[in-house]
């Protein structure tokens, strides 16, 4: 129990708060009420939410009144309303929906000792709502300091997918702050196009109310585009209750690079630089496959074999064997287009994939790839020694066989071309 000013004895057990009383109308305390010490509106030290102040109204424009004091002191003191037995119960009402707490009349203190135990109680949920408040703020500051200290970007949403929080390593991530982030949806910090894959990846999560693990990517902060992997968990309430979710990104960028590079190096020929077989083989799959649905344009495989290559070793060295193999690659390059593929077979065998739109590009090209080879000479001056190659070719047959038959139909004509005699292209039956 307090020791400050209080009503007179026989109500002093009433009120567990200081009780005080305020007319801006200049009105006395009700002589029912007993004694009530005036409003110490500078006295330091007292709590504002532990005051309950009778507010003694005036008739004339009793609304305006209350307004001004709870203007004046803000919302903490507890604000029981004292009106005159002249003010209509509408007027009392509406004191109630403007700024009062509780209104009371000026003629009983059967009335007074009520709305005092009223007060008491409001003002004790308060405190204790206030006390939860205080260490539900402490407890959120305490797991955001948390999430702050930790290095990967961190994120929290609701069910509706709009952003709850975030970590100083998300906002760094993303380029934005805090106050950007929450109450958005991705659609406000993201492009379209990411957005929409993030939208459809939380809506599966929350439907399975699991976790999710999955790639994509994030626009980082200076603008460019990183390889990200979500780690992402729905928010179950009471087993049941899906509330939204939390989720952690990690930045995989150097490692997807990493791994294309490994994809690349295995895709490649060490010495040349062009596709190597399996690569070939993979892509020449995918293409008869196409092809054979009418998805696919029809192609045609070239088989590439250096003439008397074991010659060039032997005569001029292995490492002028090779540069003839890199030549040959560069050539071959030089004459793909878009949708043709050069590769190394192996040992001086290569194969060429050439997109066949209209009947006769294959023999062309094969002819032209076998015209610019015959310019590589192995020396200097107008006797050194030439390369040649020899070339078979075979159109795949969608529906008549399999596309391994048509390599094997192309080998049958390079031996052909080597049988006529070298250095020309030959065209499969």
């Amino acid at each position: 129990m307090h020791d400050s000013p209080r009503l007179q004895d026989d109500v002093r057990p009433a009120a567990e708060h200081p009780v005080y009383w305020l007319s801006p109308a200049g009105l006395a305390v009700p002589p029912v009420f007993g004694s009530v010490m005036p409003f110490p509106v500078s006295q330091s030290g007292t709590r504002p939410d532990d005051v309950i102040c009778l507010i003694g109204l005036g008739a004339s424009n009793p609304e305006r009144e209350l307004r001004e004091i709870r203007r004046q002191f803000g919302a903490a003191p507890y604000l029981l309303a004292v009106a005159s037995l002249g003010l209509s119960t509408e007027t009392r009402l509406r004191l109630i929906e403007l700024d009062a707490d509780d209104v009371i009349g000026d003629h009983s203190r059967e009335d007074l000792l009520i709305a005092l135990a009223r007060a008491d109680r409001v003002l004790a949920e308060r405190r204790l709502s206030s006390l939860r408040i205080d260490r539900l703020e402490r407890e959120r500051a305490y797991l955001q300091a948390s999430i702050d200290s930790l290095p990967p970007p961190i994120f929290f949403k609701d069910r509706a997918g709009i952003y709850l929080g975030c970590n100083k390593a998300f906002e760094a991530y993303i380029g934005l702050s805090a106050e950007q982030v929450v109450g958005s949806s991705v659609y406000d910090v993201a492009p379209q196009h990411l957005a929409q894959i993030y939208e459809q990846a939380d809506d599966e999560l929350m439907a399975a109310a699991g976790t999710q693990v999955y790639e994509t990517q994030v626009r980082f902060a200076d603008g460019s585009f990183r390889d990200v992997c979500f780690h992402k968990a729905a928010l179950v309430f009471d087993g049941e209750h899906v509330e939204g979710l939390a989720g952690v990104m990690l930045d995989i960028t150097k490692q997807k690079a990493f791994e294309a590079q490994l994809k690349e190096a295995a895709e490649r020929d060490p010495l040349t630089g062009v596709y190597n077989r399996r690569k070939f083989m993979d892509v020449l799959d995918q293409r008869a496959s196409a092809a054979a649905s009418g998805d696919g344009h029809g192609f045609a495989v070239a088989v590439i074999d250096v003439d008397h290559f074991k010659r060039i070793n032997d005569t001029f060295g292995h490492a002028a064997g090779d540069a003839v193999l890199c030549r040959i690659a560069e050539i071959g390059m030089t004459c793909c287009g878009e949708d043709d593929l050069f590769a190394r077979a192996g040992g001086e065998e290569f194969y060429f994939l050439i997109d066949e739109p209209h009947g006769g590009r294959a023999e062309e090209l094969a002819q032209a790839l076998r015209l610019a080879l015959s310019r590589i000479c192995l020396g200097e001056g107008a006797i050194a020694p030439r390369v040649t190659a020899s070339i078979g070719v075979a159109h795949f047959r969608p529906g008549r066989e399999e596309v391994h038959e048509t390599i094997r139909r192309a080998d049958r004509a390079l031996y052909s071309a080597k049988d006529a005699g070298r250095n020309q292209v030959m065209m499969a039956a």
